[in-house]
């Protein structure tokens, strides 16, 4: 047994799941749209990446859903501030 390796199966192994890459497809996708002045896109992204993790137990899974949930308040709070700019005029 001490020739044994640890196994990676577990809460702590990485999940790549077709959730976690959608996840992780819909991160990247919106920091793309965030920067492009898409935000409403943006915002669409990180809903759907959120969606896909909602059940996710493992570490990763959970960093990545906190991920998506700090890009999504920060796209909706650069929404806001256009619209309230766009109003003052």
């Amino acid at each position: 047994m001490a020739g044994r390796t640890r196994s990676t199966v577990g809460p702590a192994a990485p999940s790549y799941s077709t959730a976690f890459i959608k996840a992780r497809k819909a991160l990247d996708q919106a920091a793309r749209l965030e920067r492009s002045g898409d935000l409403v896109g943006a915002i669409r992204c990180c809903r759907e990446g959120i969606a896909s993790v909602a059940d996710a137990e493992d570490v990763e899974g959970l960093q990545l859903r906190i991920r998506l949930r700090m890009q999504c308040e920060t796209a909706t709070r650069l929404h806001r501030e256009a619209q309230r700019s766009r109003q003052s005029m």
